[in-house]
Parts: structure tokens; sequence; C-alpha cells
């Protein structure tokens, strides 16, 4: 600053505000135009249109920082009138209770340093309903062996297996092993559709914060497995006993997965047992294309488990009483 400016506040009148600094804010009148044009620009050329372009066309009728406040403004809007449309279609599969349903999916956490990058992955089932960390497998092998060795911790941990196990198609979920422990167990295999990461989001939203905590990658170099299992337990912990979330009423997953659970028999169990691989059979009998197959064998599962109240279907967050099948949102 210099001397001339201290010496021209030094003798303004007592009690006089001083001068504003910088450059005098743009009216209301002109962000409106300025809101007007671009938008006239984004119908011209398209949603997705830039800054360099609206200003070219503009030829410099608005203000540089007016036209990057209001595609900033638009851009904005079209993005949440964009989810609020895909939210008011989304249907979501909502267990009765926790302990209920569980999801099941396999992540890469990293590659060993010292044994020519070899990959170490995690298992881990979640419940669908709390979104706790039911059981967990970290190694380099995951195979059907070391998922059913982890299913079984899982039901001795929990005192019971879930009535229904979420997953998808992956060589490490479908094979005779874990088909085995699923036929001992009276546990339903819901399967997702190919190529459809929707159908089992619950896990997959597990490991995505998982990865956000504790900032492992696919390509992460990790010295030992003991290391990736202790970021991954440190992570796990603080999902589950520290972060707070809105659909457990601002409670912890481990607070939430402490309420009531809806314990069911085994002459229950048996009968929805039975009453699924009815319904799977009548689906597959009367699906003429085998592609269409997966997605047939899936809707016959869920209405039957809508039919016996284990869980229910949400569009939008309100109860579907449609039935309808799932959309892909």
């Amino acid at each position: 600053m210099t001397t001339r400016t201290h010496r021209t506040w030094r003798s303004r009148p007592p009690g006089e505000e001083p001068p504003r600094i910088g450059r005098p804010p743009h009216t209301q009148r002109m962000l409106r135009h300025a809101l007007r044009d671009v938008r006239r620009q984004m119908k011209r050329q398209g949603k997705s249109v830039g800054e360099g372009a609206v200003l070219a066309a503009l030829n410099g009728k608005v203000p540089t920082r007016l036209v990057r406040q209001a595609l900033s403004r638009w851009k904005a809007r079209d993005r949440r009138s964009a989810r609020e449309r895909v939210y008011a279609l989304r249907v979501s599969i909502v267990p009765v209770s926790p302990g209920v349903m569980a999801s099941m999916d396999v992540a890469q956490l990293g590659r060993l340093f010292d044994a020519h990058g070899v990959a170490v992955k995690v298992a881990q089932v979640v419940d669908v309903d709390s979104g706790v960390t039911c059981a967990a497998h970290v190694g380099v092998r995951m195979g059907g062996a070391e998922i059913v060795a982890m299913l079984e911790r899982l039901c001795v941990l929990r005192g019971d297996a879930p009535l229904v196990l979420a997953h998808d198609g992956g060589s490490e979920n479908v094979n005779a092993d874990v088909a085995a422990w699923a036929q001992k167990w009276r546990v339903i295999l819901l399967r997702s559709v190919p190529h459809t990461p929707q159908h089992n989001p619950w896990a997959e939203k597990k490991h995505g914060d998982m990865r956000g905590v504790s900032d492992l990658r696919s390509d992460t170099v990790l010295s030992s497995i003991a290391e990736g299992t202790s970021r991954f337990d440190t992570a796990v912990r603080v999902l589950d006993h520290g972060r707070l979330r809105r659909r457990n009423g601002w409670r912890t997953a481990a607070e939430r997965d402490r309420g009531r659970r809806v314990r069911y028999s085994p002459e229950r169990r048996e009968a929805l047992w039975k009453a699924v691989r009815a319904a799977e059979e009548e689906a597959m009998r009367s699906c003429v294309s085998a592609r269409d197959r997966p997605r047939a064998v899936r809707e016959a599962k869920l209405r039957v488990l809508k039919e016996y109240g284990v869980l229910f279907r949400t569009r939008g967050g309100v109860p579907d009483r449609r039935g309808e099948a799932e959309i892909i949102s």
C-alpha cells in the first residue's frame, strides 16, 4: 500500500467508513441477466459446455466472473435434478431386521513388494440392515475353501447364519464349496445379474468406504499380508464403531446391529428353503433365453422372500406395492 493511500485515509473526517478495497460487486440485476444468457448458451451448445465456449459466444457481453458463477449454479442444479430423478426410480431391498440378510464381496487391497507384485485380496461379509462387517478374510489366495472358512467363522461369531446371502458371480463365490455350505445352513444365495453391481451394493459400498479410510488401492505396495490386514481392520473399526450414519438414526453400525433381531427356527428355514428352490426351478423351466435366466431366477427368489416377510422393497424410499422387477439405477 502506498504512502499516498495512508495519507488519504488519515485525512478523512472522523466516523467516515474506509473505502472498499477491491472490485465493486456486481448487482443482482447483472447476475440475473448473466444467468439468463448463460442458460441460453447451455441449451444451444449443450449442458456440458465449458467456460471458454460460453465466453466466446457471448463476446464480452457478460463479465467472466459472472459467467463462471452462472455456469456453476446451473450445473449444480442439473446434477441435483438428475440425482432426484434417479432416487425416485431406485428400487432398494430392505430386510426386516439385522442378521437376516448379508452381502459378500471380494476386493483387492494392494500388491506385495517382495513377491513379484502378488495381489492381496480381502473378502468381507456385511450385514445389509446395519452395515456392520460380520466377518472378513485377507490373503493372496481367495477360493471356495477360504470363503467357506470365513462364513463358518461368521456363524460362530453371530450365533447363526444369515437367511439370505447376496453376492456377485465371481468364481470365489460361485462354486461347489459355497453351494454346499449354503445347503448345510439353509442359506438362500441371491446372486447378482451379470455386469450389474447395483444388485450387491452393500459390500461394494463398504469396500469404497474402507478405501477412503485406509488409503488402500489395488496398486498400493504392501510390505506383507499383515500390513494389509492391520490397515483393513483399523478402517473397519473406524467405520463400524466410530462413524455415525443417517440411515441408522445417527448411530454407528455396531449400535444398530445390537438392536432387535428376528430369529428363524429350523422349521421356518426349511420351509423357506423349499419354497425358494421350487420357485427357482419353475423360473428355470419357464425362461427360454439363457441370457434372461439369471434375472428370472433372482426375481423368483425375491418374490418368495417378500411373501414370507423376510424383506420388502422400496421405490424412492417408499414401500413399493407393485412388486415390479428391480430397475437398474
